[in-house]
């Protein structure tokens, strides 16, 4: 049986200095959500001083608090649409404002599905035949500010921050 763990540590090489996730402040904590450890990120991680933890399974994600940022490597192409879906919504929605993604490409996840949960699709490669999309979901892009949502626009900007109903 051939090595899985290559193009595992071949992807995540390519973003060693952690750009894709954070344009402005370097990540202080990073999760990993992958099959097996990345010896490569993890002595990246080590010399930066940043704190990376391991996530294998949905149910590890309980435990876990908040982190700077999320990569889901090798994850996605080893568990269903529905187990998928569920880590990468819990991810934006509870642990993290940056996810980075690398999936190969399968039939269970189109670009529309990744689409809906808000990622950007920010590159693809080709690597050793097999063709690698990579995803990124930023907070701040994604839920931008509406100028609609302020008391300008509404009936009563007087009341504005005053009475909660």
């Amino acid at each position: 049986m051939p090595d899985q763990s290559a193009p595992t540590t071949a992807s995540i090489d390519g973003v060693s200095n952690l750009k894709v996730l954070d344009h402005d402040n370097r990540p202080e904590r990073i999760l990993l959500c992958s099959q097996q450890p990345n010896t490569a990120l993890a002595q990246y991680c080590h010399l930066e001083g940043i704190t990376l933890e391991h996530c294998q399974t949905l149910n590890e994600l309980e435990t876990l608090g908040r982190f700077d940022a999320a990569l889901v490597v090798d994850w996605l192409e080893h568990h269903s649409h529905a187990e998928g879906t569920q880590l990468l919504a819990r991810l934006r929605n509870l642990h993290t404002p940056h996810i980075w993604l690398m999936l190969k490409n399968t039939d269970l996840w189109s670009m529309n599905d990744l689409l809906s949960l808000g990622f950007q699709r920010q590159s693809q490669q080709q690597h050793d035949g097999q063709r690698t999309s990579s995803y990124a979901y930023r907070l701040e892009s994604y839920n931008h500010k509406r100028s609609w949502n302020s008391p300008k626009h509404w009936a009563n900007p007087q009341n504005w921050g005053k009475y909660w109903w």
